[in-house]
């Protein structure tokens, strides 16, 4: 990676509300943006543009990737190189956005599977917008006025229209799955396991638009939390009504984990 240049972020405080799908919408459209992360919970927003740095795990090495050299290490403990990498880098008051996926394990267990694409992504934007109901915080390595500027303009979302999705599963497939729920039910009842997580993937041609399924998805969610992301050629969109935990002002905690949900003392199960 480069040993002389550094980086800096310039910051600026605005005040006024937004809306963030409409800030998103306008930087993709201007083309200020072009990769990207939204996470959005009930009373902040995080929108990541542009990758300044990446830092990635595939089967064969943990990469460190600029805006003009790639680092590449074989894979030993990934998620201690990654800290380590993280840790190196030329800038300061940093956030990595990105995510994590399970087979990451395969690496620290006896698990074998592995999607195709990097199984660990963060990148450390050139653009980052914090939007909370107070403010709206800007950081960004290049000039702030035309993302100023785009805040201001209150344009339309645009318009959607869903394409419906056709899905045909064979018999056997599909006696297949309910074969493996009984399997699972039954070693629950028996005591063997406490609780599973069964699923499967449904591959499905097409070319999926990010930001609109986002839309589409956030009038029919009512989610604690959500996100979309378009980091090369990964793209996903995500809602989850899960709440981790929350405090209220008079001290009471509140959880609602879904990976709880299995009544304590009773051998049930839940088909999701």
């Amino acid at each position: 990676m480069s040993e002389t240049q550094t980086y800096e972020y310039a910051e600026v405080f605005l005040t006024g509300e937004n809306n963030p799908i409409i800030v998103l919408q306008n930087l993709l459209q201007e083309g200020v943006i072009s990769d990207y992360i939204l996470y959005q919970d009930r009373d902040e927003v995080r929108i990541a543009g542009n990758v300044l740095f990446k830092v990635s795990v595939t089967l064969d090495a943990v990469l460190l990737e600029d805006t003009e050299k790639k680092l590449s290490l074989p894979i030993s403990d990934p998620l201690k190189q990654i800290e380590s990498l993280l840790a190196s880098l030329p800038i300061v008051d940093w956030t990595a956005y990105g995510y994590i996926a399970f087979d990451i394990i395969r690496f620290y267990s006896s698990y074998s599977k592995a999607i195709q694409q990097p199984l660990l992504c963060f990148i450390v934007p050139e653009i980052e917008i914090h939007i909370t109901r107070e403010k709206i915080k800007i950081k960004s390595i290049k000039s702030l006025d035309k993302i100023k500027k785009l805040l201001s303009v209150n344009n339309q979302l645009t318009d959607l229209v869903s394409t419906p999705i056709s899905i045909n599963f064979t018999d056997k497939e599909r006696e297949d799955y309910q074969h493996k729920v009984d399997v699972l039910i039954q070693a629950i009842q028996a005591g063997k396991l406490q609780k599973a997580i069964l699923s499967h993937s449904v591959k499905i041609k097409g070319d999926l638009d990010v930001l609109k399924t986002y839309i589409a998805g956030t009038k029919v969610n009512n989610s604690a939390r959500s996100y979309c992301l378009n980091i090369g050629d990964v793209r996903a969109v995500g809602f989850s009504p899960e709440i981790l935990m929350q405090i209220d002002n008079q001290g009471f905690v509140i959880t609602n984990p879904l990976a709880g949900t299995r009544r304590r003392g009773e051998n049930s199960h839940r088909n999701i």
